[in-house]
């Protein structure tokens, strides 16, 4: 890890002596885009560009000379905050290179802040303090779009994301990707770079040639990705499930440079998506039981409103059940449906059409007075259909068809 000396540690000549920085060398930390702050052995700020005030919210003059850890971290985080300065100033701890961190600035808002810090030493070789340069990640993505013109900029904000990013020239070449791959994907920078068609290889089989379309077009078209799912190979032969986004990037003349892809870890996601639907699945079959009244017999009760999804389970269990016992008669008790709309009759008409000719006779009970006013109005034919203004009269009628009778006791 380097140290600092010289002229970084604030030494302007040959001799080591102190030197205020020249104009230029003012100037151009006033250029850059991340915050530059040099703090002495005590915390205190020693040196400090305009971008770290343009971020706390703080004049220069406020914060020159002042503790950096009062004034720009939250209260509950500065005692711990001092006491490892205050360890990494007696080198009783090794310093770290980068970290992020939540600071404060004057108004009172938290932003993270991710530090790259190095300590600054004096020609003897002791610790000084510390110079680093901060970069506002709480925004992140605003930030990755608007330095995405230029590469050093754009390298400087993507290798901090979660998100795996990369960068592939006009012709496709892959010409950088972030370090996150690893995490995302087992596979090292060096061995992406050396991935012949990257990233082909670890594409899942099933999805290799879709998701090579789909990078070829966005090239081509120069138009977005969004969110196209797929699945990838770990190294460690692990399944992921991805989100796929591109965009074309140009630089500031307008040329075309290539496309950025970001990848996204979705499997949790898609793993509880996938358990919903099997959820949603076994609801909508105990909504729709099928229930065997007797040999011959099934009934199958509705209860609340029928969309059409529910309608097409519906009509694919009836038939079945039907099958599946050999029934006689089937029996539908719309008691609990509140309301049907033509779409529902339809479908509900075509099945017990559907059932007719596998052999059995259907019955529509619960057939209440406003129901029976919206198959008329809605026009549909139900003359061949016999039905029942409750399921007791119904099962009556489907037993004394499959040949019982039901008598009271003397």
């Amino acid at each position: 890890m380097s140290k600092t000396k010289g002229i970084a540690a604030g030494k302007g000549n040959e001799n080591g002596v102190n030197a205020a920085p020249t104009p230029a060398c003012e100037e151009l930390m006033n250029l850059v885009q991340t915050a530059v702050v040099e703090l002495d052995r005590r915390g205190r700020v020693r040196r400090m560009n305009r971008r770290t005030a343009e971020i706390f919210g703080y004049s220069t003059k406020e914060l020159m000379g002042a503790d950096w850890f009062s004034h720009c971290l939250p209260k509950d985080a500065v005692v711990e905050a001092k006491e490892v300065f205050k360890q990494l100033m007696a080198g009783d701890i090794e310093e770290t290179e980068y970290h992020e961190q939540t600071m404060q600035a004057k108004s009172g808002n938290q932003r993270i802040i991710s530090w790259h810090s190095t300590l600054v030493r004096d020609e003897n070789g002791k610790i000084k303090g510390t110079l680093g340069s901060g970069i506002d990640v709480t925004e992140a993505r605003r930030a990755t779009a608007a330095l995405l013109r230029s590469e050093e900029n754009f390298r400087l904000i993507a290798d901090f994301t979660y998100d795996w990013e990369s960068w592939h020239e006009p012709d496709g070449t892959l010409y950088w990707t972030s370090p996150s791959v690893e995490d995302q994907t087992g596979y090292s920078v060096e061995e992406c770079g050396a991935m012949e068609n990257f990233p082909s290889p670890m594409l899942h089989p099933e999805d290799r040639k879709r998701v090579v379309a789909l990078l070829r077009r966005c090239a081509e078209t120069q138009e977005p990705l969004n969110d196209e799912v797929f699945r990838l190979i770990r190294k460690d032969g692990g399944v992921a499930w991805m989100a796929l986004s591109g965009q074309p990037v140009f630089d500031t003349s307008g040329a075309y440079r290539g496309i950025r892809t970001n990848k996204r870890d979705i499997t949790d996601r898609k793993l509880a998506d996938d358990r919903i639907r099997q959820q949603a699945q076994e609801i909508l079959e105990i909504s729709t039981p099928m229930i065997r009244i007797w040999d011959g017999v099934v009934a199958a009760p509705l209860i609340g409103a029928l969309d059409s999804q529910r309608t097409q389970s519906f009509m694919q269990r009836f038939l079945d059940a039907i099958v599946e016992h050999h029934c006689k008669v089937g029996l539908v008790d719309i008691t609990g449906v509140p309301v049907i709309d033509t779409q529902t009759a339809q479908h509900l008409l075509e099945s017990f059409a559907a059932a007719r000719l596998l052999g059995a006779e259907v019955m529509l009970t619960g057939v209440r007075p406003n129901i029976a006013q919206t198959l008329v109005h809605l026009g549909l034919d139900v003359g061949t259909l016999k039905t029942y203004a409750s399921l007791s009269v119904g099962l009556k009628e489907a037993l004394r068809i499959s040949g019982f009778e039901i008598a009271r006791r003397s």
